[in-house]
C-alpha cells in the first residue's frame, strides 16, 4: 500500500528511493556514488502489524499511526512500545485510530483527550463525514425516498445525509455486515 502513495505521488514531490518492498521505503539517492552530494531525505516508511516483536524497538520514530488499534494480539503494548519512541520528541505526530467495534480499549484516553486532561488532541470522524461513502441510487431519488423506513429517515434529518450516503449504508449493512444494523453500529458510530 505505501508503493501505491508513493508512486501516486506528483513527481515533483516524490522524493529519491533507494529501497522498497512490503515493509518499507527507504528516501534516500539509490546512486550510491552521488548519495555523499546528494543524500535525499534519508529517511524510512515503516509498515508493520501489531504482531511484529521489534515494533518500535530502537527505532527513531518521528510520525506513527497506528490503525485499528483494538484488533491488535496485545494493542496496548504494541502502541507502547512505538509510543516510547515518539513521545521523546515534541513536534512528532502519534496517532491511533480505530473502528467503533473495539472502542473501549482507547475510550478512557479518548475521553481524558476530551477533557484536555491529555496532550493528545481527540477527534472523532463519523462515517458519514468520508465523502467516498455514498453508493449511486438504482432508482429514481423519489422512489428511494419513499423506500426509506423509519430509522434511516431519522439518521438522514440528524445527519443531513444524502439519499446516496444512505444508500451506502444499505449496501454496507446487507455486503459487509450481514444484514445487520447493529454490527453496522458498531463498525461505524454515528457519534462519540
Amino acid at each position: 500500500m505505501d508503493g501505491l502513495f508513493y508512486d501516486e505521488l506528483p513527481a515533483h514531490v516524490r522524493p529519491m528511493k533507494r529501497f522498497s518492498n512490503r515493509k518499507e521505503l527507504v528516501f534516500e539517492n539509490p546512486d550510491e556514488q552521488a548519495r555523499s552530494k546528494r543524500p535525499g531525505l534519508r529517511s524510512k516508511l515503516r509498515t508493520a502489524t501489531a504482531g511484529d516483536e521489534e515494533l518500535g524497538r530502537s527505532k527513531e520514530v518521528h510520525l506513527l499511526h497506528c490503525s485499528e488499534v483494538g484488533f491488535g494480539p496485545t494493542p496496548k503494548v504494541q502502541c507502547s512500545l512505538s509510543l516510547t519512541q515518539v513521545a521523546y520528541y515534541r513536534d512528532n505526530d502519534f496517532q491511533r485510530e480505530h473502528t467503533e467495534w473495539r472502542r473501549q480499549l482507547l475510550h478512557r484516553e479518548y475521553q481524558a483527550a476530551k477533557r484536555g486532561d491529555s496532550d493528545y488532541f481527540p477527534y472523532f470522524m463519523a462515517w458519514f463525514e468520508f465523502y467516498s461513502l455514498s453508493e449511486a441510487l438504482e432508482m429514481s431519488a423519489e422512489a428511494f425516498a419513499d423506500s426509506l423506513d423509519d430509522d434511516e429517515r431519522e439518521i438522514q434529518k440528524a445527519y443531513k445525509l444524502s439519499l446516496e450516503q444512505l444508500n451506502w449504508r444499505r449496501w454496507c449493512i446487507r455486503e459487509n455486515c450481514g444484514r445487520s444494523v447493529d454490527k453496522f453500529n458498531q463498525n461505524f458510530r454515528k457519534t462519540t
